[in-house]
């Protein structure tokens, strides 16, 4: 049964990612960035950093959008942004009670901080970004650690 799936599905025609994408991206504002294949096959899109936090949500920076079968990275060129969304990722991992320790901060920093091509912030500077933004429970909990 699973070769006989693995035959149909190869014997689909491929969809022109490049067109679903470029039309979804317009759709959403963006028709002037348009997606951009990398080495290893990926589509990527660029967006502008100004763009993350309020029109695309901070969780979405480096993440996979998925569209008729194809996938696409939503990406920013801008390391203080992508920095940021680590920060900001983190900030929301610890108000959920996601790290319960300095040691398992420390290694979810590094995970998110590889994740976007960044070098990864440590607990203090999380704990600043945390009061910057007047986060109290997250501030509360980095404080606890």
């Amino acid at each position: 049964m699973g070769q006989y799936l693995a035959e149909v599905l190869a014997d689909e025609p491929r969809p022109d990612d490049m067109r679903i994408w470029r039309e979804w991206l317009a759709g959403k504002g963006f028709a002037e960035v348009g997606p951009v294949r990398m080495d290893n096959g990926v589509l990527r899109a660029s967006l502008p950093g100004q763009m993350f936090g309020d029109r695309i949500k901070w969780p979405q920076l480096g993440s996979f959008e998925s569209r008729r079968r194809t996938f696409m990275q939503l990406w920013c060129d801008d390391l203080a942004v992508r920095r940021r969304g680590v920060l900001e990722r983190a900030r929301a991992i610890v108000r959920a009670g996601g790290v319960r320790d300095a040691a398992a901060l420390a290694v979810r920093l590094s995970e998110l901080a590889e994740q976007l091509a960044v070098e990864p912030p440590d607990g203090e500077e999380l704990l600043k970004h945390a009061r910057d933004q007047d986060d109290n429970v997250a501030t509360a909990v980095l404080e606890g650690m």
